[in-house]
């Protein structure tokens, strides 16, 4: 029997779209579905790190074009790139009808791609952003432009849970749009068929902790030993020095202590000591020439920051394949893995990172506090820094407050959210109700 053939759309407006859809991803491939993941730029480099060589999923490439930012003035420059964004959808939609005939697609998922999706494919739109946050006399158009784009889909899937203004983590941005009739009948008839919104809880890339208790660092954590086999690096091998002798394997009983003469625990090896968490942890995001800038501004701030010199400082700079630096006081991994950086958020001191939403979805599912720094000209990071500044408590300052220094202590009450199941179990449920009868998904 036939298998079912998703395709998976991803923005590449940097990587928060590619971790947060990364969970369904896996789910569907380790389903017995046939997954073909596209992206581009960043995004797709990221992709190919994670999911590269994985059985069942295919990556491709999909048009797209890239925005950039400007020093100053960035929502000038987003809007002057507007025509080409707009151009960029209708190249997306000619693609996607091209890669769905010739792969032979039965479903879609496309994060916040408009273009993706094909008439008589069921197809699935996920965003957080149903309100686009522009000022008041463009909220019309920009309604009309969502609700124009989203009808086109079966379904619309926010990764959030619902609150009182529209979503608990995502606020005014996901209050749901009004159904409309959806033009391209897929399981329904055309005059029942509606676009319809669906909260479908956050989604995360990173493990879940083992219960979502409020963060409380604990010196003695060890950090999770990373995919593929490979053994997790000791901090201190992250400063350049000589890393401790290993303690046994996980699941392995240490061996028993035996009187030793003092020769002979001499020559033993010592125990190793418990890796040390980060005092303070840097997380670098966001377009172009943002992220650099915040890079060196977490570096200098951090260099400074009060605190013993072999205290951890520790950037997280989002570039997959960099590596891992020291320079002075402060270490950079630039592409741990997930486990890597779901150690570093649990244990840190203080969390610094930009308001971007799959984030704040990292945040939520590791109940972790944060200072929260907008990227410049980016209204929804805007927005949701100030969502979370009046819900939880959560401190903000400005990229100038962070390049002078000026940096707040964390502040706030940490949403506790779970991530993954609810959003698995309504993808594994959509695919069963639109298969074909003579299809089997685990066949």
């Amino acid at each position: 029997m036939n298998r079912p053939r998703i395709l998976f759309a991803i923005l590449d407006w940097g990587i928060g779209h590619a971790t947060r859809t990364t969970p369904l991803i896996e789910a569907a491939a380790a389903s017995g579905a046939e997954v073909f993941v596209a992206s581009r730029g960043t995004a797709a480099a990221w992709l190919a790190s994670a999911l590269g060589g994985r059985p069942g999923i295919t990556l491709l490439e999909k048009p797209g074009t890239p925005i950039t930012y400007a020093r100053r003035g960035t929502l000038l420059r987003i809007a002057t790139q507007m025509p080409r964004f707009l151009a960029s959808i209708a190249e997306e939609s000619a693609w996607a009808a091209t890669t769905a005939r010739t792969l032979g697609i039965t479903h879609i998922v496309s994060d916040n791609c408009y273009g993706v999706r094909v008439p008589g494919i069921p197809s699935v739109l996920i965003s957080h952003q149903l309100h686009l946050p522009v000022p008041a006399p463009l909220r019309p158009a920009a309604r009309a432009f969502v609700q124009r784009h989203a009808r086109r889909f079966a379904e619309v899937w926010v990764p959030d849970l619902p609150g009182p203004s529209g979503g608990l983590l995502s606020g005014p941005l996901a209050a749901p749009l009004t159904t409309h009739p959806h033009p391209h009948p897929q399981t329904q008839s055309q005059s029942q068929s509606q676009s319809q919104t669906h909260f479908i809880a956050p989604l995360s890339h990173l493990p879940a902790p083992p219960s979502l208790a409020p963060h409380t660092p604990t010196p003695t954590h060890t950090p999770p030993s990373p995919p593929r086999g490979e053994a997790a690096p000791h901090p201190s091998s992250l400063r350049g020095e000589a890393a401790p002798h290993p303690s046994p394997p996980r699941g392995e009983a240490a061996p028993q202590s035996q009187p030793q003469s003092q020769s002979q625990s001499q020559s033993q090896p010592q125990p190793q000591p418990q890796p040390q968490p980060p005092l303070y942890l840097g997380l670098v995001s966001g377009p172009e020439p943002h992220r650099t800038r915040m890079e060196h501004a977490l570096r200098a701030w951090m260099e400074t920051a009060p605190g013993p010199d072999d205290a951890l400082r520790l950037v997280i700079a989002g570039k997959p394949g960099g590596g891992r630096t020291q320079a002075g006081r402060v270490t950079t991994w630039y592409d741990p893995t997930s486990e890597e950086l779901a150690w570093a958020l649990a244990e840190a001191g203080t969390v610094v990172c930009r308001s971007g939403y799959s984030t704040l979805l990292d945040l939520a599912v590791l109940g972790r506090t944060a200072v929260l720094v907008p990227t410049p000209g980016q209204p929804e990071q805007e927005d949701l820094a100030r969502h979370w500044a009046r819900a939880f408590g959560f401190a903000t300052c400005t990229s100038t407050d962070l390049e002078r220094g000026r940096v707040p202590g964390p502040a706030g009450n940490p949403p506790h959210v779970r991530a993954n199941d609810d959003a698995i179990a309504r993808l594994e449920a959509w695919l069963a109700a639109t298969l074909h009868p003579e299809s089997a998904w685990n066949s």
